[in-house]
C-alpha cells in the first residue's frame, strides 16, 4: 500500500521482477471515488537496482515522464506495468508487475511556535532543537603602552607625541606604535542544553533478511583464583564435671555419661579463589544520567462516518438523496462513495450535518449504494513539556538501510575455577567419663566455634570478544508474483506463497487463506468465467463496509479486485467491481 500527502515527494519503494532490459516503468491510477485514470512514468533510482526498486513519487509535479502526478485527495487502484518505451500510452506496455492500493491525504502545513529557548516545531518539517548559546568570553587586557610616551596626537600629516615630563616633540611621516598583545581568549560558554528527542517517522519497509553471522570466537581463559585463606583452629572445649560417687551395697545405677566437652568453634571458611580464566576485574559502568520528564502529545485524529441508501430513495431529475449525520463534523471532509449500479457519481451540499449524492442520471434503480465520509483533523497539535534532562548531544539519524541481521555474540569465557575451601576449625575434645554412681549432673553443652571468615571472591573472569557482523544476506524470494490459485469448490490461498493472486471462477466457490497474521495485506483478482457470473462466499472472520459485498454481473473475463488488512482477529477487506 502507498501512503502520500498532496503536495508530497517522497521515495516508494518496490521488489518487481521485470523481464525486459532496458526496461520503462509506468505507473496507471484509478480513483475509487470518480473512476478516472492518471499516468505517469517514474525512473528507477535505487542504489541497488538487482535486489529492489526506488522510484520518487512527486504528487503535484507536472512532468509525468519524471514521476510528477497531481491527483485529489482519496483511494486509488494502481498497476505497475513494465514496456520497452518512453511511452504513457498502457497500449505500449507489455505485463503488469504489481497492483494495489494508494491513499493520498490533504494535509495543510503550519508553523506552531514555542517560548522555549531551544525548541521548535514545524508540523510539516518536525522539531528543531537548538542548545541555548554560551555567553561571551570576557574581553582580554589591552596591551602595555611604550615607556617614555605618555599622550600623542595628530595634526596634518605631523605625529606630535608627549613624553612622563610634558615635553612634546613632532615626528614626520607616518608612525604606526607597536601593537599591544593580543588579550587572552574569552572562557567558552556553556554547552547548549541538549533538545527532546525529535518524533519517531514512519516505520519504513523491513530490508531483506542477511545471511547468518559467522560465529564469534571463544573469549579466553581467565587466570588461576589464590588459594582461600587457612580458617582459625576452634578453641578445646572444658573438662566436663566428675559424677558424684555411688553409696556401697546394692549395685548403684550406671552413672550417666559425663557432659559433652563445649564445642571448639568451626575454623573459618577459606576464601573462594577468583575465576580461573579472569584476566582482570571488570570497570563498574558509570551512572546512567538521569531522564528529562516525558512530554505530552496529541497527534492527529481521524473521524468516518459511514452507510447505505437504497436506489429506491433518489428523487428529482437528475436522481439525487440527501445524507444527513448522527453526529456533525468539526471540519473539513473526504466522500468516497460504491454501489453495485455503475454511475457518474458525485457530491454537493457538504455541511458539516450531511451532503447531497447525486447519480447525475434520470435512470431509476434499487440497488444499495454505499457511501463513507472521513474527516483528518489535525486541529490539535502536541506540546512539549519540560526540558530534557542532561544528555550528550544526538547525532543526526540517518535513514535506515537494508540491514541484515547482527551475527551471533561470542560465547563467554569459561568460569574461573572455584577458591580452595578454608580448613575446618578442630573439634573440641569430649569431656571425660564421669566416675560410676548416682547420675552425674549433665555437663554444659559446649560452645559450638564461630564459622570461619567467607574466602574473598575471586574477580570476575573477562567477557569473551563479541563475534563478528554476519555479511548482508542475498535479496528474499519474491512474493509479489501474482499466483494463479486452483478453482475448486473451495478455493484455498496460502499467503506464505504470496500476497498477490488470480482465480477464474467456474462456479459459486468459498474461500480458505491460511498464513497470514497481523499487520498482512494483500490482493485478490476475482475474474469471471463463461456463463452467469459467479460469487465467492466469505465465511466468519471476514469483514466488509457496512457488512455488504458483490460481484460484477458484467461480460466474460472481466474481474474484480479485493483487497485485505488482516489486524489479527479478522480479513478487513475492500474492493472495486467491473474491470474490464
Amino acid at each position: 500500500m502507498i501512503l502520500i500527502n498532496k503536495g508530497e515527494t517522497k521515495p516508494v519503494y518496490f521488489n518487481l521482477t521485470p523481464t525486459l532490459d532496458p526496461v520503462y516503468y509506468i505507473f496507471l491510477f484509478t480513483s475509487n471515488d470518480t473512476g478516472n485514470t492518471y499516468s505517469m512514468i517514474a525512473d528507477n533510482v535505487s542504489s541497488n537496482p538487482t535486489v529492489y526498486q526506488t522510484f520518487m513519487f512527486v504528487e503535484g509535479g507536472t512532468n509525468s515522464y519524471a514521476g510528477g502526478f497531481t491527483v485529489n485527495p482519496g483511494t486509488y487502484d494502481y498497476n505497475i506495468y513494465e514496456s520497452s518505451y518512453n511511452d504513457l500510452s498502457i497500449a505500449s506496455a507489455s505485463n503488469i508487475l504489481e497492483i494495489g492500493l494508494m491513499t493520498v491525504n490533504e494535509l495543510t502545513c503550519f508553523e506552531d511556535d514555542y517560548s522555549d529557548d531551544y525548541v521548535y516545531y514545524d508540523q510539516c518539517v518536525g522539531m528543531s532543537v537548538f542548545g541555548i548559546t554560551g555567553p561571551t568570553g570576557s574581553q582580554g587586557p589591552t596591551g602595555s603602552v611604550g615607556d617614555s610616551i605618555v599622550a600623542g596626537y595628530v595634526i596634518g600629516d605631523t605625529l606630535v607625541l608627549e613624553d612622563g615630563g610634558g615635553a612634546t616633540f613632532a615626528v614626520a611621516g607616518s608612525v604606526v606604535g607597536s601593537t599591544g598583545a593580543t588579550g587572552a581568549d574569552g572562557i567558552q560558554g556553556p554547552e547548549g542544553i541538549q533538545g527532546p528527542q525529535g518524533i519517531q517517522g514512519i516505520q519504513g519497509e523491513t530490508g531483506p533478511t542477511g545471511s547468518q553471522g559467522i560465529q564469534g570466537e571463544t573469549g579466553p581463559t581467565g587466570s588461576q583464583g589464590p588459594q582461600g585463606i587457612q580458617g582459625e583452629v576452634g578453641p578445646t572445649g572444658s573438662q566436663g564435671s566428675q559424677g558424684i560417687q555411688g553409696i556401697q551395697g546394692i549395685q548403684g545405677e550406671t552413672g550417666a555419661t559425663g557432659p559433652q566437652g563445649i564445642q571448639g568453634e568451626t575454623g573459618a571458611t577459606g576464601a573462594t579463589g577468583a575465576d580461573s580464566t579472569v584476566a582482570g576485574p571488570t570497570g563498574a559502568t558509570g551512572p546512567q544520567g538521569e531522564t528529562g520528564p516525558t512530554g505530552s502529545w496529541t497527534g492527529d485524529t481521524v473521524d468516518m462516518r459511514a452507510g447505505t441508501v437504497s436506489g429506491s430513495s433518489f428523487t428529482g431529475t437528475p436522481l439525487y438523496t440527501d445524507i444527513t449525520f448522527g453526529a456533525t463534523f468539526v471540519s473539513n471532509y473526504s466522500v468516497n462513495i460504491d454501489g453495485e449500479v455503475i454511475r457518474d457519481w458525485s457530491i454537493s451540499n457538504k455541511t458539516t450535518a450531511g451532503f447531497r449524492i447525486n447519480s447525475n442520471s434520470s435512470v431509476a434503480f434499487t440497488e444499495i449504494i454505499t457511501w463513507t465520509a472521513t474527516e483528518l483533523s489535525n486541529a490539535v497539535i502536541g506540546a512539549i513539556i519540560g526540558a530534557t534532562g542532561p544528555q550528550g548531544p544526538q547525532g543526526i539519524q540517518g535513514i535506515q538501510g537494508i540491514q541484515g541481521p547482527t551475527g551471533e555474540t561470542g560465547a563467554t569465557g569459561p568460569q574461573g575455577s572455584q577458591g580452595i575451601q578454608g580448613i575446618q576449625g578442630e573439634v573440641g575434645p569430649t569431656g571425660s567419663q564421669g566416675i560410676q554412681g548416682v547420675q552425674g549432673i549433665q555437663g554444659i553443652q559446649g560452645v559450638t566455634g564461630s564459622t570461619g571468615a567467607q574466602g574473598i571472591q575471586g574477580t570476575t573472569g573477562a567477557t569473551g570478544a563479541t563475534g563478528a557482523t554476519g555479511s548482508t544476506g542475498p535479496a528474499p524470494t519474491d512474493s509479489k508474483t501474482i499466483l494463479t490459485l486452483t478453482d475448486a469448490s473451495t478455493i484455498t490461498w496460502d499467503y506464505t506463497t504470496g500476497y498477490n493472486a488470480k482465480v477464474t471462477l467456474g462456479g459459486n466457490r468459498n474461500i480458505s487463506i491460511t498464513g497470514a497474521t497481523s499487520g498482512d495485506y494483500g490482493s485478490l483478482i476475482i475474474i469471471q468465467g463463461s456463463g452467469t457470473a459467479r460469487t465467492i462466499t466469505f465465511g466468519t472472520g471476514h469483514k466488509f463496509p457496512s457488512g455488504t459485498y458483490s460481484f460484477t454481473s458484467g461480460a466474460t473475463a472481466s474481474y474484480d479486485i479485493y483487497s485485505f488488512f488482516h489486524d489479527g482477529t479478522s480479513y478487513n477487506w475492500s474492493f472495486a467491481k467491473n474491470y474490464l
